[in-house]
């Protein structure tokens, strides 16, 4: 069951950190409010930290305690440009806030993120 409020189940982005769940959604108004990055606790949500910017067909992956969210478009709209900003996020922090990141060095849309170890594979246009 998703926290309460109208989310958009089409930017919907579960993942696992540290024995909980956590899920990054957004809203349905989709031009009004950004982001919304959660985590569930026992029959609980939790609201945890908003995106630094409303961002859409993403992928993401978690290195050791950092949460990566990477590439993506800054509107639903397919004709909108490819991003190739990294954001991440320590999760391991009790008020976890965004830091830089490096770019990709290319754009991409929907990429598959993967983790083997310490490193981080982007696979996508």
């Amino acid at each position: 069951e998703l926290p309460a409020g109208d989310w958009n189940a089409s930017f919907f982005r579960p993942f696992t950190y540290s024995k909980h769940l956590y899920c990054i959604l957004q809203p349905l108004s989709l031009s009004d409010v950004p982001q919304l990055f959660c985590q569930v606790q026992p029959g609980q949500w939790r609201s945890v930290i908003k995106l630094p910017l409303k961002l859409f067909y993403f992928g993401i992956s978690v290195v050791d305690s950092t949460l990566l969210v990477v590439g993506g478009r800054n509107s639903p709209e397919l004709s909108s440009p490819l991003l190739c900003s990294v954001f991440a996020l320590d999760l391991s922090q009790p008020e976890p806030k965004w830091s830089p990141f490096p770019e990709l060095p290319f754009a991409c849309c929907s990429p598959c993120v993967i983790t083997l170890g310490s490193h981080v594979h982007v696979l996508g246009y």
